[in-house]
């Protein structure tokens, strides 16, 4: 007879019961490792467990076990207990109290569970305890959890000799990190027999209850109760390394207590079990950093950086980000925004930086970037962003049309620039002029600026951050009223040239009607063309009208007696106007800065005398502006006679009216032409030398004996020698190859201008390099070995320009080895020679003879297809030796 757990047990083998031990705790380890299921949705989940998983009741001594429930779910839950006994259990009851309330997600309940030993009760009785559990309102409804739990109670008669009980009022404990790196539990150590008994305490290692590494001790190890019903209180310490960085699990511990003076019994010692457990919790911590932790970024750029969390918790976790700061909204996460970490790992996140010009240049903001579990802040590390500098520019005109403004004065506007950069900047403006509709820049026109360089400060400045210059347009004296212009005004920054024009604002400038004409005649100023003719005869008297306002004007012409010079009567004599066609006209369209060509023809009258003359004039006005007048007078001299003269060239070819030139740019060429008095009679006569055609592309200049001409001249009679006048033609740096045109040289008598006699120029303006190359020594020639034979070469230029030339020489083969004597390149004006040696050399150890054929070819450097290839040889014999 002995007694166990306090009660009184005959005959119970001790083998027996370690079995039924191993078969009750198998069932827990199961459990146990099933709370460990990750939980991945809503459904509801427990665990049971128990303090102990068998005990020995008697009649008067029923068999109490704490029975715990842990809610393992994310919800929270209520949970339903029943029991099952199993086969064996006649005489066996039991009954465990129910838990009221619900139990939060993590947190555990506890309850008893009371098995009671009737008369006939006899072995083992195995009690299950089922629980279920529901998920509680307001949580959505998911699956139900169930869980069970089994335990052994052994029918014992009571009363034993010795016996031992093991208690405490916690037996489950949640850690906390107030704990430090030890939780202790305070155990009652009870004898439940009727002797003096000495208590061996220990922790037992049995696999049934899994303590994850973690070690337990028990203070002190032995224990006397010297008589029934003394207690003593022992101390179970757990030690925990890693303190609240301990993996969050539930940690199940074991005490054993064994009385000493009963280990000989031969129905087994009186002992007890207290399964002690620690649920370490899940603590979800992190450490956050940034690399780099600090940027310097301009605006409108993007700057990179890493955001690493390392887990400093106690169990694997899912890791979400977020931003906050004033100006949070710069960062984004370029990839993955959230993750899983494990214990002790970390995760990066890359972070890209794109930030605005809202703050100023060189100022920093800091922004936060939080690592989040959910809604909560588990840690976060600050960025600070340098925000570098915007260049913009925003300009305003003060009008947009300013018009009428004169010729040869100056339109005034104003402009407003203003810094819409977050850094103080210096502006650059700039303008430019262009007509209306058209592309290119007028002449003449030019736009200045008060100030063209302005220092503002930024757009986030009280003040400084704007400011008006005044712009300049400068109007040339010969701007067309009839065409706008349009002036583009730019702002760039002196700081960031590269970005080029930040800002452009255009306006308008109208020019002032001018109206203004001038009348010529080929005579001088003042002086009054005068021609012959016989009577009935149209006498033709050309002159120009030259439009020298800035806007196409209409011209009217009518034709007075110049005799009357206040008032324009009209002549006696028939009289009208003609134009270049042929056509009778009184008006006529001129454009600004155009000339007009027409004539005045008058009818010399039928009953008119020899030397009769008579006086008439040419008055012209613009239409409209009848005060802008200009006039050219005439007089006509009644003879029988013919006036003419002729023109002819000194050097003529196969055409005798015509001689075909090519010029090169920018250059200048000289010939003869003979003038004659071709009229009919006897007298002098006075002539006259002009041109036309290929305007602005050639200037035309008339010489005799080195005076220039620009004039009328002195003919003498018909039968007199001609005269010999030298043209000579300057190609206007605007004429460029391939222009082309036709010249015409006329000569006239001022007693009939309006017939000249003409001959004509084809000129062509195109740079010719033609060369003339020649040997002036034999082709071939003969050398012996250790000599140099040489071969002259003359290089002339026959071309209309000066070029540059270069002597090239195919390879010396053979050993051969060719030379000429210009270093460098060589120039030649047209005409000029130039005189090359080019030097053969055999090599040594000729047998009999080597003919070498070789090329001289001579290049213009412009015009490297217009050289001129020579054809040589060198022949290389072994020298005779004469013996005498």
């Amino acid at each position: 007879m002995h007694l166990v757990g306090g009660h009184l047990s005959i005959g119970c083998p001790r083998r027996a019961m370690g079995g039924r031990r191993a078969r009750a705790i198998f069932p827990v380890f199961l459990l146990l490792l099933m709370s460990f299921v990750p939980i991945v949705s809503a459904d509801a989940t427990i665990t049971l467990s128990s303090n102990t998983m068998a005990q020995e009741a008697d009649t008067d001594n029923p068999a109490e076990y704490t029975i715990t429930v842990r809610n393992t779910g994310s919800d929270d839950v209520t949970v339903s207990l029943s029991t099952v006994q199993g086969e064996g259990c006649q005489g066996f009851t039991s009954n465990i109290e129910q838990i009221s309330g619900t139990i939060s997600s993590g947190s555990s309940e506890s309850t008893t569970l009371t098995v009671t030993v009737g008369q006939g009760a006899d072995g083992d009785c195995e009690t299950t305890v089922q629980g279920t559990a529901q998920v509680a309102p307001p949580a959505a409804p998911g699956a139900p959890g169930q869980d069970e739990i089994t335990v052994t109670t052994t029918a014992g008669s009571g009363g034993g000799v010795y016996g031992v009980s093991l208690s405490t009022p916690q037996p489950t404990k949640e850690y906390s990190s107030s704990d430090g790196e030890e939780v202790e539990w305070t155990v009652t150590v009870e004898n439940t027999g009727q002797q003096a008994e000495s208590v061996s305490l220990s922790m037992d290692d049995d696999g049934s209850c899994d303590s994850d590494d973690l070690s337990a001790t028990v203070e002190p190890e032995t224990v006397n109760l010297q008589s029934s019903g003394d207690t003593e209180d022992v101390t179970v310490t757990v030690d925990l390394p890693n303190g609240a960085s301990t993996s969050a699990d539930s940690h199940c511990f074991i005490l054993r207590a064994v009385v000493t003076q009963d280990q000989q019994n031969p129905s087994g010692g009186a002992e007890d079990n207290l399964s002690l457990t620690l649920n370490v919790p899940e603590r979800k911590e992190c450490i956050a950093s940034l690399s780099p932790a600090s940027l310097s970024v301009d605006p409108g750029e993007v700057a990179t950086t890493t955001f690493t969390v390392t887990n400093d918790g106690n169990t694997q976790w899912s890791v979400s980000t977020d931003t906050s700061g004033a100006n949070q909204d710069w960062v984004s996460f370029s990839g993955a925004s959230s993750g899983l970490i494990s214990e002790g790992e970390s995760r990066s996140f890359q972070l890209e930086v794109f930030p605005d010009d809202s703050i100023e240049s060189g100022s920093s903001t800091l922004i936060t970037v939080k690592g989040m579990d959910g809604t909560s802040l588990k840690c976060d590390a600050t960025l600070s962003v340098q925000v570098g500098q915007s260049h913009a520019a925003n300009l305003q005109i003060s009008t947009g049309f300013v018009s009428n403004v004169d010729p040869g004065t100056s339109a005034i506007n104003s402009v407003s620039i203003t810094n819409e950069g977050n850094g103080q900047d210096t502006f650059v403006l700039g303008g430019s002029v262009q007509y209306v509709g058209q592309s290119g820049a007028p002449n003449g026109w030019s736009v200045s600026f008060a100030s063209s360089s302005l220092s503002l400060n930024s757009r986030h400045a009280t003040s400084g951050s704007s400011q008006s210059v005044e712009v300049q347009v400068s109007v040339p004296s010969d701007a067309r009223a009839d065409q706008d212009v349009e002036v583009t005004i730019s702002a760039s920054s002196s700081l960031a040239s590269s970005l080029g024009t930040l800002s452009v604002q255009t306006f308008r400038i109208s020019v002032a009607q001018i109206h203004e004409l001038t009348v010529s005649t080929s005579v001088g100023n003042g002086e009054i063309m005068t021609q012959t003719g016989s009577a009935g005869q149209i006498v033709r008297f050309p002159f120009n009208i030259m439009n020298d306002g800035n806007i196409q004007d209409n011209f009217l012409f009518e034709a007075c007696d110049d005799g009357v010079k206040n008032d324009c009567i009209s002549p006696s004599w028939n009289t009208r106007f003609v134009d270049i066609q042929g056509n009778q006209i009184s008006q006529m369209l001129i454009d600004p800065g155009q000339t007009a060509t027409l004539e005045l023809q008058v009818t010399v009258d039928s009953g008119a005398f020899e030397f009769e003359e008579e006086e008439f004039r040419a008055q012209v006005y613009i239409q409209g502006n009848t005060n802008k007048v200009d006039s050219a007078s005439f007089k006509v001299r009644v003879s029988n006679y013919d006036y003419s003269a002729s023109i002819a060239f000194a050097d003529p070819g196969d055409d005798p009216d015509s001689l075909d030139i090519a010029l090169a740019p920018r250059m200048a060429y000289s010939f003869d032409v003979l003038v004659s008095n071709s009229g009919n009679s006897s007298f002098e006569d006075e002539g006259m030398l002009s041109f036309s055609g290929m305007e602005g592309l050639v200037e035309v200049v008339f010489t005799r004996n080195g005076t220039e001409v620009d004039g009328p001249f002195v003919m003498k009679s018909p039968s007199s020698e001609p005269m010999v006048f030298t043209v000579t033609l300057s190609l206007l740096p605007a004429a460029e190859d391939g222009d082309y045109g036709t010249l015409n040289l006329n000569a006239a008598s001022m007693n009939d201008a309006a017939n000249p006699n003409t001959i004509q120029v084809l000129l062509s303006i195109a740079t010719v390099y033609d060369i003339d190359v020649r040997v002036l020594t034999e082709s071939t020639q003969e050398v012996n070995i250790g000599s140099s034979v040489q071969y002259e070469i003359n290089v002339t230029n026959i071309g209309n320009a000066r070029a540059e030339y270069t002597v090239n020489l195919s390879d010396g083969l053979r050993g051969w080895t060719l030379t000429h004597d210009m270093e460098d390149s060589f120039f030649l004006n047209p005409g000029e020679s130039q005189t090359v040696l080019v030097k053969a050399s055999p090599p040594i150890g000729i047998v009999g003879e080597d003919r070498l054929p070789f090329v001289v070819r001579v290049e213009p450097v412009n015009s490297p297809l217009d050289g001129v290839p020579l054809d040589l040889v060198a022949i290389g014999v072994e020298p005779t030796w004469e013996i005498n």
